[in-house]
């Protein structure tokens, strides 16, 4: 059986030995569009971590079976492998404590000021008394604050395992808890808002000028989850208004974006690169459940499948 990983190269710090256990492995780097069927050739599965295959690419292809090595399928044409008779599985809950750590990270830099403290002494040196002071009004405490989680699954679970300490008030989205309080009533009373649901129809732009509107003013919100969960517009008018004191953001709506976007000059804005996920260890334990995924597929067992 022949295996084909297209796009390996954030993998090259990890090890990937193990596929060799199960057949004929290949790894490349990068792969575009122009020379997936050439590299594909006569394998049976296909590893795939950020670059989806075009459907025609797979047509007659020997493909029976596509691994994702992420989570999320809402970046792949999932019904057209479906309708090519391509099973197709995911690696879920391989980044669970990075996104969770980045997440509370994003919570104490804004709170703290801690990035901007670091950016003006770097650019301006610690000469002057007055660049010292003028953050003694601005840092802020976690204790006490009102955490709204939206989305209450692993990664909820974990960064409110996180916050524990901090004595903070939760108030949790958890479809799976008939007690949950509500949207409105999360939106209504949290301090810090802290979005780690997967994007659905239903939520799309669940952050809105709408949703906005019901925040406490000052809100801080954080989103480690998808970047279509905001309506970006929205997000740049609250944070111009002041009604969003500041925003930590490693998702965005189109990614990378666009030079032009506004979001990117805004001082309250704090953006990292959709890198939360990518701690050596989560990269390490994606590739472990994609083995395991594979090996079930060799076994006549579809694991981790829509």
């Amino acid at each position: 059986m022949k295996i084909v990983f297209l796009d390996g190269e954030m993998f090259t710090d990890c090890d990937t030995e193990k596929f060799n256990e199960l057949g004929e492995f290949e790894i490349y780097k990068y792969t575009n569009h122009e020379n997936e069927r050439e590299r594909i050739g006569d394998a049976e599965i296909v590893l795939i971590n950020s670059t989806a295959v075009r459907p025609e690419n797979l047509k007659d292809s020997n493909v029976k079976y596509i691994g994702l090595l992420a989570t999320g399928y809402n970046w792949i044409p999932y019904e057209e492998y479906q309708k090519l008779g391509i099973i197709v599985t995911n690696t879920p809950k391989y980044s669970t404590e990075a996104i969770a750590q980045n997440a509370f990270l994003h919570i104490l830099n804004i709170l703290s000021q801690y990035y901007d403290q670091v950016k003006d002494i770097r650019e301006n040196g610690w000469t002057e008394l007055k660049q010292y002071k003028k953050w003694f009004h601005s840092a802020d405490l976690l204790n006490h604050k009102t955490v709204g989680i939206l989305g209450y699954g692993a990664i909820g679970k974990k960064l409110h395992e996180y916050l524990k300490p901090f004595n903070i008030n939760l108030m949790a989205l958890d479809r799976h808890n008939e007690n949950s309080p509500s949207l409105d009533e999360i939106l209504e009373k949290s301090d810090i808002i802290s979005l780690n649901m997967p994007l659905t129809d239903e939520n799309k732009n669940i952050i809105n000028r709408e949703t906005i509107k019901k925040m406490k003013d000052g809100v801080i919100i954080i989103n480690t989850a998808r970047g279509g969960l905001i309506d970006e517009e929205a997000l740049y008018e609250g944070l111009k208004s002041k009604k969003i004191r500041a925003v930590g953001l490693d998702v965005m709506a189109k990614e990378p974006p666009e030079k032009d976007n506004p979001l990117l000059k805004l001082e309250n804005v704090y953006i990292t690169p959709h890198s939360a996920w990518a701690a050596r260890r989560s990269r390490q334990n994606m590739l472990d459940i994609g083995y395991n995924n594979i090996k079930s597929y060799i076994d006549g067992k579809i694991v981790n499948s829509l």
